[in-house]
C-alpha cells in the first residue's frame, strides 16, 4: 500500500506531466511554423523537389503534423528520439548520452559552490544585521541577481582568461581544470546571491524569536546556537529556495555552456536551433523540462520535510 505522503507526491508528479506536454506542443507548434526546409537551407546546392521529398519521407517530414507530433512523443517516450539532421549518422540518443553528463556536472559543482558561499554570507549577514557588512552583502547580492548570464561569462573571460592568465578563454577540460572556473562561477553567481538573501532573513527572524533568547540564557555556546538551532529552524525556505535554483540553473546551463564553448547537451540545442536540427530540439526540450519539473517537485518535498 502506497502511504498518504506517497501519493501526494505521485499526484505531484502526475501533475508535472501536463507542463512538459505543454512546452512540447510549443515548441513543437514554433518549429513547424519556421519558414523553410532543413536540409534544402543545408545543402550547399539547390535541392530538387524528388531530392526534397525524398529525404522528407525518410525522417517522416512528410507524413501528418498529428502524426508527427504524436510519433515523436510516442519515440521519446521509450528513449528514442530519433536521427540528428545536422550530424550524419548519429542519433540525438547518441549525443544526448555523450553530452548530458558535462551540462549535469556543471549544473551540480555551480550548485554545491553556490550553498558554500551563499549560507555562510547568508548567516555572517543575519547575525550583523543594519550594519555596513550587512548592507555590504545586500549590494552584492543585488547585482549578482541583477547582472545577467550571459554578461558574466565573458566578463570573467575577459578578467580572468585575457589580462589574468589565469584561466583558458573556451573549451572544456573536466570539472577539476582551470576550464571549468568561469562557467561555475558564472553558473552559481544568481544560486549563491539567492541563497544568500533567503538565509539572511530566515535566520533573521528566527535569530530574533525568543526560543534564541531563551538559548543564550542557558548559557549555550555560540556555535550550538547558530548552526544546530537557529539555522535548522530557518531552514525550510533556504532549502525551496535552493530547489527552485537548481531548476533555474538547468535552463541557464544553455546560456553559459554556448557562451563558453562547452561541449555540453546545451551546447548542441543551442547549436540545433541555428542548424534546425529539430530532433535535438525537441529532445533537449523534453529532457530540460523534465528536470526542471523533478527539481521543482524536489523542492516542494524538501520544504515539506523541514517544516
Amino acid at each position: 500500500m502506497v502511504s498518504k505522503h506517497g501519493r501526494f507526491v505521485l499526484r505531484r508528479i502526475a501533475g508535472a506531466v501536463p507542463l512538459v506536454l505543454i512546452v512540447y506542443t510549443i515548441t513543437f507548434v514554433l518549429i513547424r511554423s519556421t519558414p523553410g526546409n532543413p536540409f534544402a537551407a543545408r545543402s550547399n546546392r539547390t535541392l530538387s523537389g524528388d531530392a526534397l521529398a525524398q529525404i522528407e519521407s525518410y525522417y517522416g517530414l512528410d507524413r501528418p503534423w498529428y502524426r508527427q507530433y504524436f510519433g515523436y512523443l510516442t519515440s521519446a517516450a521509450r528513449g528514442d528520439f530519433g536521427p540528428s539532421y545536422s550530424k550524419q549518422g548519429q542519433s540525438v540518443s547518441e549525443i544526448l548520452g555523450r553530452t548530458i553528463g558535462v551540462s549535469l556536472t556543471l549544473v551540480f559543482a555551480a550548485l554545491v559552490v553556490a550553498a558554500l558561499i551563499g549560507i555562510p554570507v547568508g548567516v555572517f549577514a543575519a547575525q550583523r544585521r543594519g550594519s555596513v557588512v550587512d548592507r555590504a552583502v545586500s549590494v552584492a547580492t543585488s547585482v549578482a541577481l541583477a547582472t545577467p548570464t550571459f554578461v558574466i561569462v565573458p566578463s570573467l573571460t575577459i578578467l580572468l582568461g585575457v589580462y589574468g592568465g589565469l584561466v583558458p578563454t573556451g573549451g572544456w577540460d573536466g570539472l577539476f581544470s582551470a576550464s571549468a572556473i568561469v562557467p561555475v562561477i558564472a553558473l552559481a553567481a544568481s544560486p549563491a546571491a539567492v541563497l544568500t538573501s533567503y538565509t539572511r532573513a530566515s535566520l533573521g527572524d528566527v535569530l530574533s524569536s525568543d526560543f534564541v533568547r531563551t538559548a543564550w540564557a542557558q548559557g549555550l555556546d555560540r556555535r550550538t546556537i547558530l548552526w544546530r538551532r537557529s539555522l535548522k529552524n530557518g531552514s525550510a525556505p533556504v532549502l525551496t529556495a535552493f530547489g527552485t535554483e537548481a531548476a533555474a540553473a538547468f535552463a541557464a546551463v544553455l546560456v553559459v555552456e554556448t557562451a563558453a564553448g562547452i561541449p555540453g547537451f546545451g551546447y548542441e540545442m543551442v547549436a540545433a536551433f541555428g542548424s534546425r536540427d529539430y530532433p535535438i530540439v525537441m529532445a533537449g526540450t523534453l529532457v530540460l523540462t523534465t528536470l526542471v519539473a523533478a527539481s521543482s517537485v524536489a523542492a516542494d518535498e524538501i520544504g515539506r520535510a523541514h517544516v
